[in-house]
């Protein structure tokens, strides 16, 4: 992505992709629903509530399996 212009930040675990959603706008975020600190459930629930980025889209990841424990 980088190579065609687009800003690329990562997170290692939930908490830190909340801070970051927090500081600064983004248009997507690609989220994991299986992540270390706070769980993508509860990254989502906080990004929603509070982000600097009242327009930003959210695509859910899981290896979890069929997707039914998605809301």
């Amino acid at each position: 992505f980088a190579k065609f212009g687009y800003r690329i930040d990562e997170a290692d675990n939930g908490v830190d992709a909340v801070a970051a959603v927090a500081a600064k706008p983004y248009d997507v975020m690609l989220l994991d629903m299986d992540l270390p600190r706070l769980s993508g459930d509860e990254v989502l629930r906080r990004v929603r509530e509070g982000s600097a980025s009242p327009h930003l889209k959210v695509i859910v990841l899981s290896g979890q399996g069929d997707g039914a424990h998605l809301s």
